[in-house]
């Protein structure tokens, strides 16, 4: 074991799949370019206007991706391994802050587990609200279900008296405050990657590019399964398939305001 466990402080051993990888980046990407637009153009940024609607969908189809790949992914990256203990999560973020030590990991730590958990919650939701809902005061932004589901008729009995209309307006308000609560988790998911790197000098931004990892412990690191790149990529294409029927791609709906009002219409970009 202790020779397992040498080789593996000299080598970079597998750590993130190639799949997890894509999700987060392009996660990020997305997320970062839907709150710049959406909190600092708002009503003047005719990218809000234009892509809003269709990057609100591919974060759609991301969440629902990485809740999938949970259930069939990579050891490390199931939902199952990211519901720990709330105490060790408490005793990690301890040892970062306060000792400054805290133990590898080859995945989530208990900490980062919920932080996952609470992202994939709030961005569900946010990408699950934007298809019921209509911006008319910024840009005249409308998901691709407000017109089936947000009309004058009152919902079923259990919502007494709330029209389709008004709980589109109620979810357009949480719409916006769940932003500004994803915002400051954006915020916070930055600042604790440094904290790492400073505090403890692990780097989680590394692995997260090229899917390795430096063991430094003097133990062997736990075990990891990877899933197949085939599997992914099957996921992937069901994923797609989904969001874009109910998205209406096949009407040639998704990144229409792109090329009609913003590139017939406008000759150039107001962030």
């Amino acid at each position: 074991m202790s020779g397992k466990a040498d080789c593996q402080r000299y080598n970079p051993i597998p750590i993130w799949d190639p799949w997890i990888r894509i999700f987060h980046w392009s996660l990020a990407v997305s997320v970062i370019f839907m709150l710049l637009t959406g909190w600092i153009g708002l009503e003047r940024s005719q990218l809000f206007r234009c892509f809003h609607d269709d990057i609100g969908q591919v974060i759609a189809a991301l969440v629902i991706f990485r809740i999938l790949w949970g259930l069939i992914g990579s050891s490390n990256v199931r939902l199952s391994a990211l519901f720990q203990n709330p105490l060790t999560a408490a005793h990690h973020l301890r040892g970062l802050l306060y000792q400054r030590n805290v133990q590898q990991e080859r995945g989530h730590n208990a900490a980062g587990s919920w932080a996952v958990l609470l992202m994939l919650a709030l961005l569900g939701f946010q990408a699950a609200s934007g298809y019921l809902i209509s911006d008319t005061d910024n840009g005249d932004v409308t998901g691709p279900l407000f017109y089936t589901y947000s009309i004058d008729s009152e919902l079923p009995s259990f919502i007494h008296g709330l029209t389709r209309g008004e709980l589109s307006d109620w979810l357009l308000e949480l719409h916006f405050r769940n932003a500004d609560i994803l915002t400051t988790l954006a915020v916070v998911h930055v600042v604790m990657v440094f904290l790492y790197l400073i505090l403890v000098k692990q780097n989680l931004i590394g692995p997260m590019v090229t899917g390795k990892m430096r063991w430094k412990s003097t133990s062997a690191a736990p075990d990891l399964r990877l899933s197949s790149t085939l599997r992914g990529f099957v996921l992937a294409i069901v994923v797609i398939s989904f969001v874009g029927w109910v998205g209406d791609w096949h009407k040639g709906k998704f990144l229409k305001g792109a090329l009609t009002m913003c590139v017939s219409e406008e000759s150039e970009f107001d962030f």
